[in-house]
This record gives structure tokens, C-alpha cells and sequence, in this order.
């Protein structure tokens, strides 16, 4: 059937892997389709594939038995010939097991093919990632701080159990049905390891995405604490407050957005060199981080108790000279009533003293 101009087919999505491994060698790998490999997953009909990148393919699936979509990536042995990565992605699967937490990504199940394929089933995101929801475009401060909230609350709960994401970014925070975000691809993460256990990365190698790294993730990957992380997400808190990824000596963000200074202040704090004078833990940040926003709110707050008092006050003060002019008209009112009684009642005459009474008056007055 031929193709009608006015309607082409939709881009494909890039399928081909071109995969760096530590020997230096360079694999490149063509992402089957989701036909190729529709009841390759045990108990799921994949449906269609969604994204390659350079640990493997991401497919949307239907899982039979519970009726429910759900997201599976895979791990190809033929780019994953260096024993690392299939250690990362392994890890990648217990650590999402053990971070039971509704703004982590939840996962479904875990195993490897006959070919030797990894593949990790888990719930599906249906509203893609962070990155497109946030397109580029500055957010309001409300929608920050929901975001914000959300993401500190997952990364308290990977750092209590001793996981460091490393490679928190807007790409790896996905958007459920329901609006919730929730943190993924831990396949970078770093964890305190018992004695003599393996390592997730090696040692020297720097692992993340540069935009987010933190100064010290760049010196060495073994230096990275959870403050690591609360850098990459004050990186994050600036993208999504002002549309743009701070580079180089990078303009506040309240010149670029409609902000108050205190989140200026916040933001050159987590941002902060030393990982010392950044926010004691993901739940600091997240408080920190809601004062700054509701600065103006106190600010204002405080403005209108202050207009409530001074309200108060000259109420009372009128009251008061509204009751003294009050009694003054009374008390002229009253004299006037009194002078109109006054005027108006006749004065009896003094009947006249006779020479009797005189005389009487006389004698009693002598001793």
C-alpha cells in the first residue's frame, strides 16, 4: 500500500544501542520490536516499545493474569559484555524491592531470558517523565513545592535505607496516571555496602549526568553522600521554577521568575559547593524549601496583623472619643434644661416683716 503524502507515517523511534563498554569496545545493538519479542516476557504480551538508551530498551506491556500495563526494560547480553552493567542492572532490581514507597517506582518482577536477556517488569507510567512535563517552561511556585515534596519524600526514603540515587534528573522522575511522580532507573545508584561485597561502580569512574552532578560526584563516584542527590535536585528546583538548567555563573531566579529572594537564598544553598552547608537530609530540603516559597505569605501575614492592631487601636480611640463628645452634649443638654426650668418658673414674693415680728426677732436675737 503506498504511503499518502499529506498523512506520512509518524517518526520512528530510535532503536539502535550504541553501547561504550569499560574495555573501550563499542557495541552497537538494534532494539527488537515489540512484535519481535511480543511473548518473550513470561506472562506479559508486549505491546509496544517506548524509548532505547544506553542501558537497554523500555517496552509497554499488558500483564495477563492481573489485566493491568505495566513497563518492561530489558538488558541485552550482546551490549552488556563487561560483568559491571549486568551487576548494575541486578542491583537496579533489588533496590527497587526494597524501596517500598509510593514516589518510588514499584516493581513487578525480575528475570533473565534463555538468551541471557535481563529484563525488569514495573508499574507503568503512562504520563512519561518530568522532562516533558516540564517542556522547557518555568512552573508556578505551588506546582514546584508538590514536586519538590514528592521527590525529597523518595529520596528520604532511598537514603534511609543507604541507597544514593547519583543520577537525579527530570528523565528519571516519572508521572503516574494520577499526577504522582515517582523516582526511577537506580541503575547508577550507589549503596553502603557491607565488607566485601562488590562495588556498583568502579573505582575512579564518574557516573551521572553532568548538568546535575555535584562538584564532588565529579572529583571521584566514592566520595557521593546524600547531599549528592539534594544538589542534583536544587539543580532541579531552579529548571522548574525558571524553564532553564543553571550553567556557569547562571542569573537568580527570581530575575527570571516571579519569586521572592528567600528562594534565591535557598537555591545557592543547595546548590552549594560544600556539601556541608547544603540541607541537613531530604526532609530539610523539602521544608527549607516551602519557607522560602511562603516568605511573601509570612510577610504578608505579619502586614495584616500589624493593619489589624493599628485598626483595632484607632477603633477603640474613635469609641472613645465618640463616648466623651457623647457625655459633653449630654451634660450641655442637661444645663440647658436646666436654665429653660429656671427661666420659665415664677419667683414667689418675700411677704413684708411687720413691727411685731421685727421686734420678736429683736428680743430672741438679745442675751
Amino acid at each position: 500500500m503506498s504511503e499518502d503524502p499529506a498523512h506520512p507515517p509518524p517518526p520512528s523511534r530510535p532503536r539502535t544501542i550504541v553501547h561504550h563498554t569499560q574495555t573501550g569496545a563499542v557495541v552497537r545493538w538494534d532494539a527488537p520490536s515489540a512484535e519481535q519479542i511480543a511473548d518473550s516476557i513470561p506472562g506479559l504480551k508486549v505491546l509496544e516499545l517506548c524509548g532505547v538508551g544506553g542501558m537497554g530498551a523500555v517496552y509497554r506491556a499488558e500483564q495477563h493474569r492481573l489485566g493491568r500495563t505495566v513497563a518492561v526494560k530489558i538488558l541485552p547480553a550482546a551490549i552488556a559484555p563487561d560483568e559491571e552493567a549486568r551487576i548494575r542492572f541486578e542491583r537496579e532490581a533489588r533496590i527497587l524491592s526494597g524501596l517500598n514507597h509510593p514516589h518510588v517506582l514499584q516493581i513487578h518482577d525480575f528475570g533473565k531470558l534463555p538468551d541471557d536477556t535481563l529484563y525488569l517488569v514495573t508499574e507503568w507510567a503512562s504520563g512519561g517523565d518530568l522532562a516533558k512535563l516540564l517542556d522547557g517552561r518555568a512552573h508556578s511556585m505551588t506546582q514546584v513545592r508538590d514536586w519538590v515534596r514528592q521527590i525529597a519524600d523518595a529520596l528520604g526514603a532511598a537514603h534511609a535505607q543507604g541507597v544514593i540515587h547519583r543520577d537525579l534528573k527530570p528523565a528519571n522522575v516519572l508521572v503516574l496516571s494520577d499526577g504522582r511522580l515517582t523516582l526511577a532507573d537506580f541503575g547508577l545508584a550507589h549503596t553502603t555496602q557491607p565488607a566485601g561485597s562488590n562495588p556498583l561502580t568502579s573505582s575512579g569512574a564518574l557516573f551521572g549526568t553532568f548538568e546535575y552532578m555535584a562538584p564532588e560526584q565529579m572529583e571521584s563516584a566514592g566520595l557521593v553522600t546524600p547531599a549528592t542527590d539534594l544538589y542534583a535536585l536544587g539543580v532541579m528546583v531552579y529548571q522548574m521554577l525558571t524553564g532553564r538548567v543553571p550553567r556557569g555563573a547562571y542569573a537568580r531566579a527570581s530575575r527570571l521568575a516571579h519569586v521572592p529572594a528567600q528562594v534565591d537564598a535557598f537555591i545557592n544553598r543547595a546548590m552549594a559547593n560544600d556539601p556541608a552547608k547544603r540541607p541537613g537530609d531530604a526532609a530539610e530540603f523539602s521544608r527549607l524549601f516551602d519557607q522560602a516559597c511562603r516568605a511573601p505569605e509570612r510577610r504578608r501575614h505579619r502586614q495584616l496583623i500589624t493593619l489589624g492592631v493599628a485598626l483595632v487601636i484607632l477603633t477603640l480611640s474613635w469609641a472613645r472619643l465618640a463616648i466623651v463628645r457623647a457625655e459633653k452634649k449630654a451634660a450641655e443638654a442637661e444645663a440647658r434644661v436646666v436654665e429653660i426650668i429656671r427661666r420659665n418658673t415664677p419667683t414667689r414674693p418675700t411677704p413684708p416683716v411687720t413691727d411685731a415680728q421685727a421686734t420678736e426677732s429683736t428680743a430672741s436675737d438679745t442675751p
